[in-house]
């Protein structure tokens, strides 16, 4: 029995020890100087042969087997080990926000005073968490107009003048001054008879306007009274389709104010706005009159105007709309904001972009456009779907506004996309217009109607590309784009007319709807060449 247990365990003890001398070794040196067959150094991570030789990136060791890293590297992911660093980091970060809680609490608890008790801080904490689950319309109850010195202006849920109408106390304090704002301001309305600027702009000075620019030296010198008269009379007749965001009755009023009958001009300071309308007015309809009777034939009355014009060798330069550009950019006008304003600023914008001169396409007509849309914010032309106070502004008001504001979407949704910058209206302005034909636009005319709709339809396609195309640093879907491709063929060739149809007229392109079409040419050229720069992105 003890000769077998002396065999046996003889043997066990040669096997192990046969085994340990088998054992698999491990080299130390690296991959690359063992290939190589030159001496390393085992300096890690890289050997200094290596990185003599710069290439330290093959520089690698091998693991032993019996080593944490080589158990690691063959039981475990690569995601494995990322979800155990992130489960680290998560658990560091807890900690983090559990100590600034605890501090936050600290404080809160030191600056209530000491009447108050245990029971109310919780009462506290728990409306606090409750009313995160609530949901609040800010139009309710802060979303109106406010007469403010005179003025009528539009102020959002956190403007002071919207927290002083909605706190009880400041309410109380200040309802005595809205009261009286509103009283004066009805009044003046009324003694003016709602017309002309002096429903909005009931805060100006009066008298002779003491402010004139440095350039008042070039005042241009204007035609007879006659001729300003037969000018302004075929602008509304012929191009307020392309200007239809002002009241004619209002401005003709306003107008007779300024021109007296001996030629005079009497201009105060809240009448600079009107006088730039008005020679923006002469200077384009001085454009669309043709003095060669032989070339197209006019009706008579339109020929008429342009004899009596060529008779008198009456000229209205450009000069005209440069004044008027320096009457509207003043401090004067900038510093009031008025409903007649924001209609100057925007007659010179759309006239630059109509009629460019002298390399007008610049800076200064993005930097008005940004004016503009600033401007119409405070009097709250973007609340499209916000019931205005009636009390304060007329139907037909609220219908110019809208137009105001329509226009102002395309010209934003054109500049962006000429230039490649950002849009300055926002989605949550633009949707809350709605559909066009949420406008519910009280216009006799159907050929405005319908050029607002396609001015409209143009804006919302155009802001469309420019929100996926200035995506620089994420990728969209090839499909978007073509997506906005057919539909703005569906624009150009189910809604719009064609070239031929606006051209080839029985009437030689002189014709009551000569304006209208001429607007949708344009439009369709505009619309066209998004449509090829989509082509461009895409091939």
């Amino acid at each position: 029995m003890n000769g077998y247990d002396t065999s046996y365990r003889s043997q066990n003890y040669d096997i192990s020890k046969n085994a340990k001398n088998k054992r698999t070794r491990i080299p130390t040196s690296c991959l690359l100087c063992r290939k190589r067959k030159i001496k390393c150094d085992r300096k890690r991570p890289h050997c200094s042969g290596c990185l003599a030789n710069n290439t330290s990136q093959l520089c690698k060791y091998e693991i032993k087997p019996w080593s944490k890293e080589y158990f690691d590297a063959n039981n475990k992911e690569p995601w494995q080990q990322e979800i155990e660093e992130l489960r680290l980091k998560v658990k560091s970060l807890e900690k983090t926000l559990e100590q600034q809680q605890l501090e936050l609490e600290i404080r809160s608890e030191t600056s209530l005073p000491s009447s108050v008790t245990s029971s109310n801080q919780n009462d506290y904490k728990k409306a606090q968490n409750e009313g995160d689950m609530t949901i609040l319309d800010l139009a309710e109850k802060f979303d109106f107009l406010v007469v403010k010195d005179l003025r009528l202006r539009y102020f959002g849920p956190t403007s002071s003048v919207a927290l002083i109408r909605n706190d009880k106390y400041a309410a109380s304090i200040y309802s005595k001054y809205f009261k009286e704002q509103n009283k004066k301001f009805k009044e003046i309305t009324t003694k003016h008879g709602g017309v002309g600027t002096q429903k909005y702009d009931n805060g100006a000075e009066s008298g002779e306007c003491s402010y004139r620019p440095s350039f008042a030296g070039n005042f241009p010198e204007l035609p007879s009274l006659e001729i300003i008269n037969l000018l302004l009379h075929r602008f509304f007749e012929f191009c307020y389709p392309l200007f239809p965001f002002i009241d004619e009755m209002d401005f003709m009023a306003d107008v007779r104010v300024i021109l007296t009958e001996e030629n005079k001009i009497n201009l105060s300071l809240h009448q600079e706005s009107t006088f730039a309308i008005l020679l923006i007015m002469l200077r384009y309809s001085y454009l669309t009159l043709s003095f060669q009777k032989d070339l197209i034939q006019l009706p008579e009355a339109r020929f008429d105007l342009a004899q009596k014009i060529a008779i008198s060798e009456v000229n209205i330069p450009p000069s005209y709309v440069e004044y008027a550009k320096h009457l509207i950019i003043s401090p004067n006008s900038l510093g009031k904001m008025t409903l007649r304003t924001i209609q100057a600023a925007l007659f010179l914008r759309v006239y630059k972009k109509q009629c460019p001169e002298d390399d007008d396409i610049g800076t200064d007509n993005e930097i008005l456009l940004g004016i503009l849309i600033q401007m119409a914010r405070f009097h709250g032309f973007h609340r499209g779907t916000v019931e205005l106070d009636k009390e304060l502004v007329s139907s037909s008001d609220i219908q110019l506004w809208k137009k105001i504001w329509t226009q102002l979407l395309y010209l934003d949704a054109m500049q962006s996309f000429a230039n490649g910058t950002p849009l300055l209206v926002s989605d949550d302005e633009f949707n809350s217009q709605g559909s066009y034909d949420s406008f519910n636009f009280q216009i006799q005319d159907i050929l405005i109607t319908r050029q607002l709709t396609l001015t409209h339809t143009a804006a919302k396609l155009t802001r469309s590309i420019v929100r996926i195309t200035s995506q620089m640093h994420r990728s969209f879907k090839r499909s978007d784009l073509d997506e906005l491709i057919v539909e703005i063929n569906d624009l150009l060739f189910n809604k719009m007319r064609t070239f031929d149809q606006l051209c080839n007229s029985d009437s030689h392109l002189i014709d009551e709807n000569v304006t209208d079409r001429a607007h949708e040419f344009m439009l369709r050229i505009d619309m066209y060449f998004k449509s090829y720069a989509l082509y461009y992105i895409l091939f």
